[in-house]
């Protein structure tokens, strides 16, 4: 009894992946990357910077007067009797339409290497979260 009580009260830190849990998604992501893919990430990142080194950017600006609102797209709502497959992205601020529009960013030849940059930091984290239980969730989980 006790150990599934433990189980229980512990259960939403076992399904956060932290800034540990980031890292190691981008390390495998980086594994599997074409090498155009591999090229152009480093053509975008500084140097001294790896998909793994800046895994946790995105957590720690979604607070920053420069990426207002950014909070919202690190996870996503749906009612329960959503299906997964036909879920739509609501509005601009969630992270169904926040992970097309960076792919966009790095797919216009015209964007900036800042915007570009960004778009890479975004999106290996935002891709992290959408796989790790706690970023989609039911309406009725998050009161």
């Amino acid at each position: 009894m006790k150990l599934a009580l433990m189980v229980c009260c512990s259960s939403t830190l076992a399904f956060a992946w932290g800034t540990t849990g980031h890292e190691v998604i981008a390390e495998i992501a980086a594994k599997h990357l074409t090498g155009r893919a591999n090229s152009e990430i480093k053509s975008i990142l500084a140097q001294d910077e790896t998909l793994a080194s800046v895994s946790n950017w995105a957590d720690e600006v979604k607070d920053s007067k420069d990426w207002v609102g950014s909070d919202k797209w690190h996870y996503f709502d749906f009612s329960t009797e959503a299906v997964w497959q036909n879920v739509k992205p609501q509005g601009e601020n969630s992270i169904l339409s926040a992970i097309p529009r960076f792919e966009g960013v790095l797919r216009t030849r015209t964007s900036s290497a800042a915007d570009k940059k960004a778009a890479v930091k975004f999106l290996v984290h935002l891709v992290g979260d959408v796989h790790q239980p706690l970023h989609i969730s039911t309406l009725k989980e998050r009161g």
